[in-house]
């Protein structure tokens, strides 16, 4: 038997393989919301399935939250239907495709999908979409099934859309989508001890946390036989913690691994490779649903993870560290028990556990909406859009303001007291994966000759320093370093004058001296 005989094998056992002809026949008649735990197969035996069910011409879409999850997850299926990955399996992502005119099957991240609506609203040769990972509820996710819902309402109601997730409310999103079906699968992961940290108490942070990984981990590889999977919030503590413990993976004849979004992708699949030595997998929140790395019986649980806030100084999208939910720590704990009972160390206190929240707040709720009232604009569905979880009227407001201010939008009068056009403008800079300002920023840059240093200043305004991508440069990534100056545009400012005085990289630390008052 070969090995992709033993995997096709190993998938019908899984938990789905059991409900997959129920989420067949549901699909026929209205949308599907699939609940079922990491593990249960959900992501590669649903949309192959679905795919089989569908005409020769029909082509089926399945959406994933990160880059990384798209393309392991079409590497993956199309290995199992033993096709090359390409042909009918491929991946689009940004700044990466693997496609012909052959793919029926195609894995694409969010953001693609988004473009893709903007540019084909119908969505034409599309037969099904699925959402997979619904759970993290990202703004771009929740606006890609309001814009399903809307389209299976109005001009598509032959699309098949499915929903699934292994954490989230299932019946509310069964509700929004107007009554559909819910099917679960049932729980197959084995048992998995929960130790919580009796001295961590509140004085967990992204400082410490490379020492509470050194410490915990000789107890995690000397009770566990498998790999271990530390979660961690950010490359600065990927790295940081990697350095920390190299002497004791060494010692063990351990393979220390990292793994994090910004990594170039032949690094990350280096993670999902079997060299037949025990791993220490050093990962931000990527393998908590996205993708299953078989073997792991031990989960090290930082408990924080980062999210998107408004910067008050920019008023762009900023990733900050936050505790994560009771729900997603769940998820982690449950990566240890894919394949033999495992271990979940928590690197914080039980009593500190209850008072977390049980499921992560909507992104759309603590989000900066510009780029998303933009892209409903252009779609004419910037009033009458409907929200799962409905933003304020004053995010809402704030976000109309904005895109006035940029010129991506004019306001006219009507009766009902005015309404918004989008400008030739607007359409330009909505055209650009970046946010409004951003875009605007470029756009202005190329008009006037200067692309090269808006385009540096633009990635420094954006959530991740180009700098630190994929902690390659200096020794002290962006994510630990303290400001030395009052105004976070200064120190901007700042780096782009030493980048192009000297074409080197920089840390603020580093820098000359600032002028008094500044």
């Amino acid at each position: 038997m070969n090995k992709c005989t033993d995997v096709v094998a190993f998938l019908k056992t899984l938990p789905v393989a059991s409900v997959l002809g129920d989420i067949l026949k549901a699909a026929e008649k209205g949308p599907v919301v699939v609940g079922a735990p990491p593990g249960s197969g959900k992501t590669l035996l649903v949309p192959a399935a679905l795919h089989d069910s569908l005409r020769s011409e029909e082509n089926l879409i399945l959406v994933q939250p990160r880059r990384f999850a798209a393309r392991a997850i079409a590497r993956q299926i199309a290995t199992i239907r033993g096709c090359p990955l390409g042909d009918e399996v491929g991946y689009r992502v940004r700044f990466d495709s693997k496609v012909s005119q052959s793919t029926t099957l195609c894995v694409q991240t969010t953001g693609v999908l988004l473009r893709q609506c903007v540019a084909d609203p119908s969505l034409s040769g599309i037969s099904c979409v699925v959402l997979d990972e619904f759970h993290e509820r990202s703004l771009e996710m929740d606006l890609l099934i309001g814009l399903l819902k809307n389209l299976r309402e109005t001009i598509r109601p032959d699309l098949k859309v499915l929903v699934m997730s292994a954490t989230l409310d299932a019946d509310a999103v069964a509700a929004y989508l107007g009554g559909a079906t819910v099917i679960r699968a049932t729980e197959r992961s084995f048992p998995v001890e929960i130790t919580y940290s009796r001295h961590a108490g509140s004085q967990v942070s992204t400082r410490n946390l490379p020492d509470l990984i050194q410490t915990v981990l000789p107890a995690a590889l000397r009770e566990t036989q498998g790999h271990v999977l530390v979660f961690l919030p950010g490359v600065g503590e990927i790295f940081a913690a990697a350095k920390k413990i190299e002497a004791i993976t060494t010692g063990g004849g351990c393979r220390l691994v990292k793994l994090f979004g910004d990594l170039p992708a032949e690094q990350q699949d280096e993670a999902l490779q079997d060299d037949g030595r025990r791993k220490v997998i050093l990962s931000t929140n990527i393998a908590e649903t996205s993708v299953t790395i078989s073997g792991v019986t031990a989960v090290l649980d930082s408990g924080l993870a980062r999210q998107l806030h408004v910067s008050a100084s920019t008023g762009l999208p900023q990733l900050q560290t936050v505790p994560i939910s009771q729900a997603s720590a769940e998820q982690r704990a449950g990566r240890a028990g894919r394949t033999a009972p495992g271990r979940c160390w928590r690197l914080w206190e039980e009593a500190a556990h209850a008072r977390r929240s049980r499921f992560e707040t909507p992104e759309v709720v603590r989000a900066d909406l510009t780029q998303a009232l933009l892209t409903l604009s252009i779609l004419h569905q910037s009033g009458s859009f409907q929200w799962l979880d409905k933003p304020s009227d004053d995010a809402r407001t704030r976000g109309l303001r904005t895109l006035e201010e940029l010129g991506c939008l004019k306001k006219s009068a009507t009766e009902r007291g005015g309404s918004y056009q989008v400008t030739e403008l607007g359409r330009e800079g909505a055209g650009l994966p970046v946010h409004p300002r951003l875009a605007i920023l470029l756009l202005e840059g190329a008009k006037r000759g200067v692309l090269r240093e808006v385009a540096v200043a633009a990635a420094l305004l954006t959530e991740r320093d180009p700098f630190r991508a994929g902690g390659q440069s200096g020794s002290r990534p962006r994510d630990i370093i303290q400001s030395r100056v009052r105004s976070d545009l200064f120190e901007k400012v700042l780096l782009l004058q030493y980048f192009h005085a000297t074409g080197a990289d920089v840390e603020v630390s580093g820098l000359p001296p600032l002028p008094h008052g500044a």
